[in-house]
Parts: structure tokens; C-alpha cells; sequence
């Protein structure tokens, strides 16, 4: 017996791991239609499923913050013309856990040498995950917001896909049916694990493309780009048909129910000819590969598999999905000899389980669910319910005793960066602060600063002069000999030189006079200007005596800073210590996550105490007319998002109380605003009236 299939080529063992496709493949696959009953079960669950998935009205704001906060620090240090968001988060298709797209316009600019430096400036802001992808069509940096959760990808001069963002919202907004249907579809292949281009799978914009073009092959949707409205653009020099009805009025009949359309989806791609057709939105349906000159190129998908290469990138075009736009793009060049035949045996998975009467929940089953991990949790207190009131004071004790101990260790990182800060500045020269310095510091600091203009304005004088005198002293000496010799010598009757060549000597000695008066000042200079500087690293020397002197526990705690070990202070002058703020830095920036982590689940079991010590006492006659914050919180699982909305409506309460009346004195004084020192909100700043 062969240990390959000899229609498919597929080993015995892969074959059933890949068992669906495989039997289609060799003409085995059938499933049945679903009955009506069914149908009416799956549209009850796609009706709930679709306010689960969709996002906390908050999450928007989250995307806007962030955005805002991306243009003022990436746009504006990158003098990026404008800074848009594009995919699902314009279109309303995201769901939870789906990523935020960013794009810079930056015209002329090497996309592929911004976005790597973007990289770096991320990592210094903090961000996590930070990964530049400069091979790619179109090169993006990921990263992960660690105070949204929002997972980012940010591209360079993108503007094709924010002419591709606009066309898909313009078919969304045809019928909602359109974008709960595409949401659906996004959910089950994100939790299946086969929306992921950089494990060889489709992308998110992919799997919407897919849909659309069902939904117009079907004649449920028109084709918005059958259009005789011109309109083109030209992207790096390349002419681009972006023509499409952007003003068009319909709805879906009423006979595609939801589950009909989904179920339909999935029939529709377990026909399709992958072999001589090419999904083509554009065209209203398919194209043929000859058409485009798109063949199935090597390697294939089943010979990598049979020689355990799965993760190895197929030949070009092998589940071609033309972009709508760009014709020449296939959304399916990322595919992997794993991705090609999981996301067929996937599809054909969906329509088995249907006819068995699998839960949708269960189809949906998520694959390596430690990749949803930093997922908000459906219910924010999911882990909580089943604990005693005493155990979840354990829990908070112990959390505020993190809480407190990352606060000392704060303390004393920023004590030690403000030390280094100091010391680097003074080694700079630009000291300008000796309050609060010890008083045996202050005479080294006014020597340093006195002495620090000092040198500045000799560096200054000398620079200037050096500037003017490109010739060095010793060729300005050794030429004033040789032209001095040529003028005084006695003359050689057979060779006497013309009246202009003495004219231009002479002219040439006086100006190398000059030149050697203004060298020689220079040099002067030059002298003086290390003699100070020597004196200047003396009194540092000095400086770094007294600021070594640290309180004992700080030094306690900084030796358990992992940072800031190997960081050798003193050797390397200024640049040791810039280095040692650069990893005070990271250290703080670390510490300051941990501690918002910590505060954030402080907040979290002190509102579940809260719960559990309120019981039904809230249901008092006065909360009659309404409902109360207790009910809201208790009636079935909390998001984050409805948390907020709780304390937001506490925060509301309280301002009802009656006024105080205030003097005319304060009053005249509040129009000028608050001049303390107070925290801010990023991306919520609004202008004073």
C-alpha cells in the first residue's frame, strides 16, 4: 500500500489531518441542506453573537485617543502632512480584539526607512511588541498600546488603502445585513486562527473582500464599481481606477436571513474553482487566471507539506483574491503551505458541523487560545464570582502591598535619574539650578557654571577664527619662509620674474602675516580652552563625589533594578551617564506599567467589594424610577466598558449638590485656570473659552 494518496499526492498522515479538503479533493465531500429549523436557530444566535462581538461604544474613543496622541508625537516629529486611520476602525467592521490602522502621509519620504525609525521612537515611548516589517508591499510597524490594549499597525504614504477603506464603507452602509454578515465571518476566522498574514493566512481585509464579492456574485448586493463615473488617481506613478457610486440607496430582500447569508458564504467558497478562477470584486464575480496571467506557480502547497516545509511560503497565486483597486495586488501572496489547505479545510468544516448540529460556539471554538490572552474578558469579574468576601480581601491586601513597594522603588528610580541628569548636565556645561543642593555643592556648581560660559565663549572665539583660516599654523610659517626667501634672495639675471608675479608674492606674504597673526591668537586659544576644560572635569570629579553619597535603601533598591545593571559610571563622561537616564528610563516606564496594571486591579476588587457588601440594599424606594447602578452591575457579566459607564454616572450624582456660593475675589480668579501642577488626559485636551 502507497504511503501517498495517488489522486492528491497528500502522505497518509496529512491527509487526515487535512481530511476535509482531501476528500474533496478526491470527490468524497457532500453535506445536506440545513433545515429551516436550523435556520431559525442560527439567526437567534448570529442575532446575539453580533452584540457580543461589536466593540464597547468606548473603544472608539480609545482609537481616537490613540490616534491623536500618534499625530502629535510620530506625525509631528515626522513632519507627516496627515495622520488617518483606515480599515475597520472607519468602516465599523471592527470587532473586539481587532487592530487599529494608521497611516502617515509623509510625500517623498522613503517608506521603508520612516517606518523603521518610527520603530525605535515607539520603543522609547514605551510601546510593546514593537515590530518593523520593511519587506512587505507595503512596509508597517506593529506594536501594542499598553494603556489602551489596542494592538497598532502603522504604514507609511498607505493612500491606496484609504481609497479601499472608503469603498468598503460604502458598501457597508448599504444594509446593516452586510456588516453584522462580514462580522460574523471575521469572528470565526479570527478565532480559528486563519486571519493572520504573518503566519501565512488571509488578512481581516481579505476575508471582507471575500464577502462582498459573494454577496455580488449572489446578485444580493449591487456592484458598486460597475460605474460609467470616472474617477482616477495616480500613486507613485502608477494610474489607479477608484470609480465607484458612492450615492446609492437599497436594502437586502427580506428572504436572506442572516443565517442564510453566512451559511451561503461558506457554500459558495466550498465550490469555488481555485484551479482556473480569480476572486475579482471588481468584475462582479471571477476572472480567469488566463485572463490576468495569474498561473499557480511552484512550489505547491502539498509538496512542502509531504516534505514538512508547512510553514513555507507557496508559489505565487494559489487562492487568487484580485484587490479591488490595484489589480495587479493578490491578497493571497502571504498564503503558507499550512494556511492554503487549513483555511479550505475550514471553510468545508463549518458546513460538516452545521449539518451535525454543532453549537456555532463550538465551531467557532478558538485554536491556541493563549493568543487572545490580553483580550478584555467578556465579564470583568469572571474570576471573582465563585470567592468568599475574605479571599478577595486577601487579594487586595496583597496587591496594595505591590502597590506600595512599586511606589518606593519608583521613588528612588526617579531620585537616581534626577542625579544622573544632574551630573550629565554638568558635564555639558548648562547648569542653571543650585537650590536645594547640599551647601558643600554650591561653590563647585556657581565654579562650573562661571567657568561653563567661559569656555563656551573661547570655544566660540576659536571656532570663528578656524572657520576664516582653513591653513594650519606650521603650513602658514613654512609658507611665509619660502615666499620671504623668493622675495629677499638675489636675483638670477637669466630667470628675473615679471612685475605681476612680484605684485601677486608680495600680495601673498601680507596675507600670510595676517593669517599667522590670527593662527597664532587661535592656538592661544585653543590652550586655554583645554586648560579650562581640565579644570571644568576636576570640579565634576568633585561633583560626583558628593552626589555619589545616596540615602542607603535607595541603594538597596537599585541594586535590585535588573535595568540598571552593568551600566560602569565615570569612564565614559557624558555618554555613561546619558546611558544610565536612558536605562532609568526604561526601568521607570517599566515599573510605571506594572504599577498601572496594579491600580487597575486595586479598582477591580474594590468595585466587586462594593457589589458584594451592596446586596439589595440600593433598591430602596428613592431608585424606584429607575434602575439601579447595583442592578446594572449584577444582572449578568461586566465589561470594562460598562464599569466605566458606572463610575461615570457616580461621577455625574455627585455634581447635582447645590452649589457653593463662591467669593467675587475666587471668582474673578477662575478665569485665569488652574496654574498647579495636575495630571493630564492624553488626547483629551479642549481649549479654554
Amino acid at each position: 500500500m502507497s504511503e501517498y494518496c495517488e489522486v492528491t499526492g497528500l502522505s497518509i498522515d496529512n491527509a487526515n489531518k487535512y481530511n476535509l479538503i482531501h476528500s474533496k479533493m478526491i470527490g468524497e465531500f457532500s453535506h445536506t441542506e440545513v433545515s429551516k429549523e436550523s435556520i431559525d436557530e442560527l439567526n437567534a444566535v448570529f442575532e446575539k453573537l453580533v452584540k457580543k462581538i461589536n466593540p464597547h461604544h468606548s473603544d472608539s474613543k480609545k482609537r481616537q485617543s490613540l490616534t491623536n496622541h500618534l499625530e502629535r508625537s510620530i506625525g509631528k516629529k515626522f513632519k507627516a502632512k496627515d495622520v488617518k486611520q483606515f480599515g475597520s476602525s472607519v468602516t465599523g467592521l471592527n470587532i473586539k480584539g481587532g487592530d487599529l490602522d494608521v497611516c502617515l502621509i509623509i510625500p517623498g519620504a522613503d517608506e521603508k526607512k520612516v517606518v523603521t525609525n518610527i520603530s525605535k521612537v515607539l520603543r522609547g515611548q514605551g510601546m510593546e511588541d514593537v515590530a518593523s516589517v520593511v519587506k512587505a508591499v507595503v512596509p508597517v510597524v506593529k506594536f501594542k498600546d499598553p494603556r489602551s490594549g489596542l494592538r497598532v499597525d502603522i504604514s507609511v504614504n498607505n493612500t491606496l488603502a484609504i481609497y479601499n477603506t472608503q469603498l468598503i464603507d460604502a458598501y457597508v452602509k448599504l444594509d446593516p445585513k452586510i456588516s453584522d454578515m462580514i462580522k460574523i465571518i471575521k469572528h470565526w476566522s479570527f478565532h480559528r486562527n486563519i486571519t493572520d498574514t504573518f503566519n501565512g493566512t488571509l488578512s481581516s481585509y481579505a476575508w471582507s473582500i471575500l464577502c462582498l464579492n459573494y454577496l455580488i456574485s449572489e446578485s444580493i448586493i449591487p456592484n458598486l464599481q460597475n460605474t460609467e463615473n470616472k474617477t482616477t488617481v495616480e500613486i507613485n506613478d502608477i494610474e489607479y481606477d477608484i470609480s465607484f457610486d458612492k450615492d446609492v440607496t437599497f436594502s437586502i430582500e427580506k428572504e436572506h436571513s442572516m443565517a442564510s447569508l453566512v451559511l451561503g458564504f461558506f457554500k459558495f467558497y466550498s465550490n469555488w474553482d481555485w484551479k482556473n478562477n480569480v476572486v475579482s470584486m471588481r468584475s462582479g464575480g471571477n476572472i480567469h487566471r488566463e485572463d490576468k496571467s495569474w498561473d499557480n506557480e511552484e512550489p505547491n502547497a502539498i509538496d512542502l507539506i509531504n516534505a514538512g516545509k508547512s510553514n513555507a511560503k507557496v508559489g505565487k497565486h494559489h487562492l487568487p483574491i484580485e484587490d479591488p483597486f490595484d489589480h495587479s495586488h493578490d491578497l493571497s501572496r502571504v498564503l503558507t503551505a499550512k494556511g492554503e489547505l487549513i483555511i479550505q479545510n475550514e471553510i468545508l468544516r463549518v458546513l460538516v458541523e452545521v449539518n451535525k448540529g454543532t453549537k456555532w460556539n463550538l465551531i467557532c471554538e478558538t485554536i491556541e487560545p493563549e493568543r487572545l490572552a490580553d483580550l478584555e474578558p467578556e465579564d470583568l469579574f469572571h474570576d471573582l464570582r465563585n470567592l468568599e468576601l475574605k479571599d478577595i480581601q486577601n487579594m487586595k491586601t496583597k496587591v496594595q502591598g505591590e502597590i506600595n513597594g512599586l511606589e518606593s522603588k519608583l521613588k528612588a528610580l526617579e531620585e537616581e535619574k534626577s542625579v544622573s541628569i544632574r551630573l550629565a548636565n554638568a558635564m555639558k556645561g548648562i547648569i542653571e539650578e543650585t537650590s536645594g543642593i547640599k551647601s558643600e555643592h554650591k561653590n563647585v556648581h556657581i565654579g562650573l557654571r562661571e567657568r561653563s560660559a567661559e569656555i563656551k565663549d573661547v570655544k566660540t572665539q576659536r571656532d570663528t577664527i578656524n572657520s576664516n583660516i582653513v591653513i594650519p599654523l606650521k603650513y602658514i610659517e613654512e609658507q611665509l619662509s619660502k615666499v620671504y626667501k623668493r622675495l629677499t634672495n638675489e636675483l638670477n639675471v637669466r630667470r628675473i620674474p615679471s612685475l605681476n608675479q612680484e605684485i601677486s608674492d608680495f600680495s601673498w606674504f601680507f596675507e600670510l602675516q595676517e593669517m599667522h597673526k590670527k593662527a597664532t591668537e587661535a592656538e592661544a586659544l585653543h590652550n586655554k580652552y583645554v586648560e579650562l576644560a581640565k579644570l571644568q572635569h576636576k570640579d565634576i570629579k568633585k561633583l560626583e563625589i558628593y552626589e555619589s553619597q545616596h540615602d542607603e535603601v535607595t541603594s538597596k533598591m537599585l541594586e535590585n533594578e535588573p535595568l540598571l545593571k552593568d551600566v560602569d559610571i565615570g569612564k565614559n563622561g557624558i555618554r555613561s551617564y546619558d546611558k544610565r537616564v536612558y536605562n532609568i528610563n526604561r526601568a521607570i516606564h517599566k515599573r510605571k506599567g506594572e504599577f498601572q496594571k496594579l491600580r487597575r486591579e486595586i479598582g477591580r476588587l474594590d468595585a466587586w467589594l462594593r457589589i458584594l457588601k451592596g446586596g439589595n440594599k440600593n433598591k430602596s424606594k428613592r431608585r424606584s424610577r429607575g434602575t439601579s447602578r447595583t442592578e446594572k452591575v449584577t444582572s449578568g457579566p461586566v465589561t470594562l466598558g460598562d464599569l466605566s459607564d458606572l463610575l461615570a454616572s457616580a461621577s455625574t450624582e455627585k455634581t447635582t449638590k447645590k452649589p457653593k456660593k463662591v467669593s467675587s475675589k475666587k471668582a474673578g480668579m477662575k478665569k485665569f485656570g488652574k496654574f498647579s501642577a495636575h495630571r493630564g488626559n492624553r488626547g483629551s485636551y479642549q481649549r479654554k473659552d
